[in-house]
């Protein structure tokens, strides 16, 4: 179609402009009415094209509804004290909206926030790419440490080398996640192989259990096991080149509207941050 005037145009600029995008489309359009007939023929051709839009891009449109939830994806460590704070202060202030959470690691995040089933992702040092950017003044940091049960035989005190953790029997997340590959790095830049990784899970809960009952060694920010800290069931070990500081921050996508209650999350963990 050609002409800035013709009712099509104006209808897909304007969806166009309402969902952010900076994607065109190819429109052919094969009219059998009389031009400017009176009978609807352009409002039934735009409302067509709107509507076959509408499927292709309906994730984008029901964003710009103000009420609907907010879809959020968190990897373990946001999940573990900083956000459910930042939820609850906002909770309080808008109480009519509801929050859908889902946890997983930064790859399988990362494509739900591309393809628009989650509006946020929290995550520590996930790479920015050229549809997914973090947002600016929503980062904090948190330290990781290396943690065994109270009876373990390790102590705290001298600071312990790397090179005594190799032995141990060590439990972690998965391969090819954020912490299991900073782990590895963190190794490497000591002229080390990092431990083999004896029980991988993505469950933090059970990465606790193993460390506070069954002499296993791991490696957690410390909001993760703050509890059982707390009650003397982990104990925290000191060990040179591994108390390591994480920087977690807010994802969203670059292109699209951002729905209204997500960003006012966004300002609730600013002002958390400030």
């Amino acid at each position: 179609l050609g002409g800035n005037d013709d009712l099509v145009v104006r209808a897909a600029r304007a969806l166009r402009d309402a969902t952010g995008t900076s994607r065109g489309a190819r429109i052919h359009l094969t009219k059998c009415l009389p031009v400017a007939a009176g009978i609807g023929g352009g409002s039934a051709d735009a409302a067509a094209v709107l509507t076959d839009f509408f499927d292709a891009a309906g994730d984008r449109l029901r964003a710009l509804d103000p009420h609907r939830p907010i879809f959020a994806g968190l990897t373990a460590g946001a999940s573990a004290l900083f956000i459910p704070r930042a939820l609850g202060a906002f909770l309080e202030k808008w109480p009519g909206i509801a929050v859908d959470v889902v946890e997983g690691i930064w790859d399988e995040l990362a494509t739900s926030l591309e393809n628009y089933r989650v509006d946020l992702v929290i995550a520590p040092e996930a790479p920015e790419t050229a549809r997914i950017a973090a947002a600016r003044d929503c980062a904090w940091h948190e330290t990781m440490n290396v943690i065994v049960g109270v009876g373990h035989p390790l102590r705290a005190e001298p600071p312990v080398a790397m090179q005594a953790l190799l032995a141990e029997r060590w439990c972690f997340v998965p391969e090819h996640t954020e912490p299991r590959n900073r782990l590895v790095s963190l190794f490497r830049k000591k002229g080390l192989t990092a431990p083999p990784i004896a029980v991988s899970s993505p469950s933090i809960p059970l990465l606790k259990s193993l460390v506070a009952h069954s002499g296993f060694v791991s490696w957690l920010t410390r909001p993760m096991y703050a509890a059982e800290l707390k009650a003397g069931l982990i104990r925290e070990l000191h060990v040179e080149g591994l108390d390591h500081e994480r920087r977690f921050a807010a994802y969203h996508r670059r292109e699209g509207i951002l729905p209204a209650p997500a960003l006012r999350f966004l300002e609730e963990i600013r002002r958390q941050t400030a």
